[in-house]
């Protein structure tokens, strides 16, 4: 008959396990640092960010709801939520399975997340989610934010590969992915649910090829651009991204 284990010997496995799971962490591309843009950065989520990331969730809440399949969006962005939220992600990352970012304005307030989910058991791809709230003028540096973010991911996280589903129909998010480099693979019908329907899912991926062969354009539009003449033929003189 096995004798069960004793105390210390628990402890010590404890202690161990923890180790493994650090080295998970540091190897893992949970270990990509913080970057920032313009007016726009990135960090991590804490607990004092419930206002902030709750007000930007309730502004995008028509497209967010929409996408996500959630009936009631303000009990699903509540406080108990939020912190189930934050409780949920912090443990995805001490496991090295994955993290979330919130991107936050001059004034440190959220106004919206990436995540990094479905992870490679070796850390060299991963699924990425991003959410925005309704932007105006800073639509640009959003769009620059996430390059830099990609670039990092690459450099730094040993990264081989990024994988981003959208559902079928969601314009905006698809023209955010083309916008930064992304390109359409495939189409999968019935992928995934959205609240209780099955639905078709694009996946959009970005590989490290990839991102080198757009690697130079896409930073390019890091550099800041010379004031231009005032636009007088109608057009949008912001560019012509599609708001996220």
């Amino acid at each position: 008959m096995r004798a069960e284990p004793t105390i210390a010997q628990v402890h010590a496995f404890v202690r161990l396990a923890r180790k493994a799971v650090r080295r998970v962490v540091a190897s893992a591309p949970c270990a990509v640092a913080d970057v920032g843009h313009g007016s726009l950065r990135v960090r991590a989520l804490k607990g004092t960010d419930l206002e902030s990331w709750r007000g930007a969730r309730l502004a995008n809440g028509v497209r967010m709801a929409t996408w996500w399949g959630v009936q009631d969006w303000e009990r699903f962005n509540d406080g108990p939520s939020f912190f189930q939220h934050l409780f949920v992600w912090r443990r995805k990352e001490r496991t090295g399975h994955g993290y979330v970012r919130v991107i936050v304005d001059r004034n440190d307030d959220v106004i919206g997340e990436v995540f990094h989910w479905n992870m490679e058991p070796d850390g060299d791809a991963f699924e990425l989610g991003v959410w925005i709230r309704p932007l105006h003028d800073q639509r640009a540096d959003f769009h620059r934010l996430l390059i830099r973010h990609y670039e990092e991911c690459f450099r730094a996280g040993g990264i081989n590969r990024i994988d981003a589903p959208v559902p079928a129909g969601n314009v905006p998010a698809a023209r955010l992915m083309e916008a930064t480099g992304f390109t359409r693979e495939a189409v999968i019908p019935q992928w995934r649910m959205v609240g209780a329907v099955r639905s078709d899912f694009e996946l959009w991926g970005l590989t490290r090829a990839r991102w080198e062969s757009v690697r130079a354009e896409l930073l390019g539009l890091l550099t800041p651009v010379p004031p231009q003449s005032p636009v007088t033929n109608g057009a949008d003189s912001k560019g012509t991204a599609a708001p996220v």
